[in-house]
């Protein structure tokens, strides 16, 4: 079983997404996720903890895939995927956003038009999925 860690930059956390790092294996990526909003379902990132993973199909492409990591255990949240985007902001923001609560994966962090962002995302989210060679895992997600 293949173990995952995001390890979210918090005290860089703010209405334009919750940076972090995502190692697999020695590889690390970069990862944009939500502001942490009380576990509240389309509006906030995943509590910190641990959750098994395996591939899985969400009922529509996300980010133009139909085969990505699904991560367990995550009631009340369904349908929770590492996915392929660029923005992760506040959804009652006036910023774009990618995700519902999903962590999204990126080679990099930077900016588009001022907005923080993950780049190279369906490059990432390529390799991360060669990476994890369809293996069932365990993502554990951590604070610094």
């Amino acid at each position: 079983m293949k173990k995952v860690t995001i390890t979210r930059i918090t005290k860089y956390a703010d209405s334009q997404g919750t940076p972090g790092v995502l190692n697999l294996d020695g590889f690390v990526f970069a990862t944009l996720e939500l502001p942490w909003r009380n576990n509240e379902i389309g509006k906030s990132c995943l509590p910190v903890g641990t959750y098994p993973m395996s591939i899985g199909h969400p009922s529509k492409p996300i980010g133009g895939s139909d085969t990505l990591y699904l991560l367990k255990n995550t009631a009340p949240r369904t349908g929770i995927f590492i996915h392929s985007g660029n923005f992760a902001a506040d959804r009652d923001s006036e910023h774009k956003s990618n995700s519902y609560g999903c962590p999204l994966i990126g080679y990099k962090l930077s900016d588009i038009r001022g907005q923080k962002a993950v780049m190279e995302s369906k490059k990432a989210l390529e390799h991360f999925m060669k990476l994890m060679n369809f293996e069932d895992g365990e993502l554990t997600i951590k604070e610094i």
